[in-house]
């Protein structure tokens, strides 16, 4: 009896250190780790239920058929993650992948009602750099998604603006991109213009902000989704 107890307890402590999640609902949990095998498909639906429920961020990078929850630090407007740990991955378990989805929500609990939510310039700035890392250390190409509960968001840069975000200057506060500072300038005034304007219908608003930003280098589209789709 004392042996098969102890069996199950280190079969239990086994199960808990791959964080494997049994039922393969995605859930905002703290810290990294765990690891769901799950389609995109079904994926995306569970993305965009979560993000109408849940009341802070989290991340994952998605590929062949799993998804991986690489967030810390989770917070109602913000998620940290590392680089490095997201290579290693990638070259460790999937050396021959092609594609990667990054994704994370802004939850709907915690969002103005009728206010736009597309990726935040953070958000741009971060898809840029870890593009550009798994383009230089992995075989892997990155797109990026948002779901803000009543869609997806989906969002990429030009050619141009990659080049500039990684072309670095040296200024009196040390280096920076130089690009960023007129993304940041112009950013603060389309939100006011167009995302908040309520004499634009949803729609008109989205298409605009999309105009907008394509002209800054800033590649979005926008797909509504029904709830429990």
């Amino acid at each position: 009896m004392k042996k098969t107890l102890y069996a199950l307890l280190i079969g239990l402590a086994i199960l808990q250190s791959v964080n494997l999640d049994f039922d393969n609902k995605i859930r905002i949990r703290s810290g990294t780790g765990t690891v769901y095998n799950i389609s995109y498909a079904e994926a995306r639906k569970q993305f965009h239920n979560l993000a109408n429920n849940a009341e802070r961020e989290d991340a994952w990078i998605c590929l062949e058929g799993k998804c991986y929850d690489l967030g810390f630090a989770e917070g109602r407007e913000e998620v940290e993650f590392d680089v490095e740990k997201i290579i290693t991955l990638l070259n460790k378990r999937h050396p021959s992948s092609i594609k990667a989805i990054w994704v994370h929500p802004h939850p709907k609990k915690i969002l103005i009602e009728n206010f736009i939510y597309p990726p935040s310039l953070a958000d741009v700035i971060a898809h840029a750099k870890l593009k550009r890392r798994l383009k230089e250390d992995t075989n892997t190409i990155l797109e990026s998604e948002v779901y803000d509960g009543k869609g997806v968001w989906k969002y990429d840069i030009t050619t141009r603006l990659e080049s500039e975000l990684h072309t670095k200057i040296s200024g009196p506060h040390g280096d920076s991109y130089p690009h960023r500072f007129m993304l940041e300038l112009q950013m603060p005034g389309i939100k006011k213009e167009i995302l908040r304007d309520m004499f634009l219908s949803r729609q008109e608003r989205i298409e605009r902000y999309i105009e907008r930003m394509r002209r800054l280098g800033v590649i979005l589209t926008y797909a509504s989704l029904e709830i429990n789709l």
